[in-house]
């Protein structure tokens, strides 16, 4: 194949790429909600798969067993970078530009290529003499994985597992010191001829026992009492008004228009101004935007939205 050819070529395929991204971007622009869901779902995915693939990395590196290649997301490669004899060797886009991998024979037996994939979901890792398919390649070079002791290649194996593991243990560890914002026990609205409305609660009453349960209560322990009690269950629960006054009081739930019994109670919302689609038309109403969060009314201090919906 002439020059010219493999010239057109590579910018052929350079143009359909192009063309492919821009596609995708503009798909993308157009449903931004149900692409960002799905984006997150798929990034939580690939860390899970990058985690257990570093595992392998680590292992192996430890074992002295050679890595060809550690991708951080998936081909096709974007950036490939390694240390070699003459110096460190990069390479951009190498599907496109081949003519990046020409090199001497000698420079290819170096150091381990990190690789940036396009794809950002996981990565993966490449293992002298290691295949996920076909038979193992076998071969004399001594840090080839097929050469290495049985122990040592059941740990390889095993460690993306156990990262898996390790790192699950670590983030729980971190949620649970940093904390999770739960939304309180409050009442922030009552549901008109609702169980709760029948039964007098008023915004701004606490919850503090829901059938016998007083630690660590939150809003989704009134749904939860509410649609697993018995039919015409009569649920004891205490409620702290808003002078700081117990009552206790019985709530039967029943369906409200859903499949499911509850009590009427809604949650409590706050004074932040939520994120809407169009933030400059209720700038132009308002003069308001969306993370503002409302102090005073007509003067007068509220601390929530109920004092804040009374006024």
């Amino acid at each position: 194949m002439s020059q010219t050819t493999k010239s057109w070529t590579k910018w052929a395929n350079a143009a359909f790429w192009a063309v492919v991204l821009g596609v995708v971007v503009y798909a993308i622009a157009r449903n931004i909600g149900v692409v960002s869901n799905v984006l997150v779902v798929l990034l939580g995915f690939g860390a899970v798969v990058l985690v257990h693939e570093f595992g392998h990395f680590i292992t192996a590196k430890l074992g002295g067993i050679k890595v060809e290649a550690f991708s951080i997301c998936m081909p096709p490669t974007l950036l490939g970078i390694r240390k070699a004899k003459s110096g460190f060797k990069l390479r951009i886009l190498p599907t496109f530009f081949r003519q990046q991998e020409e090199e001497p024979a000698e420079e290819q037996e170096q150091a381990t290529e990190y690789r940036l994939g396009l794809f950002p979901f996981g990565g993966y890792v490449k293992l002298l003499g290691q295949e996920d398919t076909g038979p193992v390649k076998q071969m004399d070079d001594p840090r080839s994985f097929a050469n290495k002791p049985v122990p040592i290649r059941m740990a390889v194996i095993a460690a993306g597992v156990v990262f898996n593991g390790i790192s699950a243990a670590i983030i729980f560890m971190v949620v649970f010191l940093v904390g999770i914002r739960l939304t309180p026990p409050v009442v922030g609205g009552v549901i008109p001829r609702s169980p709760a409305a029948e039964a007098g609660l008023q915004p701004g009453d606490e919850f503090v026992e829901i059938n016998g349960k007083s630690r660590g209560l939150d809003f989704s322990d009134i749904g939860i009492a509410a649609a697993l009690s018995g039919s015409d269950e009569r649920v004891p629960v205490t409620i702290r008004r808003t002078d700081n006054s117990l009552a206790e009081i019985t709530l039967v739930a029943r369906g409200l228009g859903r499949s499911f019994r509850e009590f009427g109670v809604l949650d409590p919302l706050s004074l932040s101004i939520s994120q809407i689609s169009e933030p400059n038309v209720l700038r132009e109403r308002t003069g308001l935007l969306p993370g503002d969060r409302i102090g005073a009314v007509n003067g007068n201090a509220v601390e929530h939205y109920w004092q804040f919906d009374q006024v």
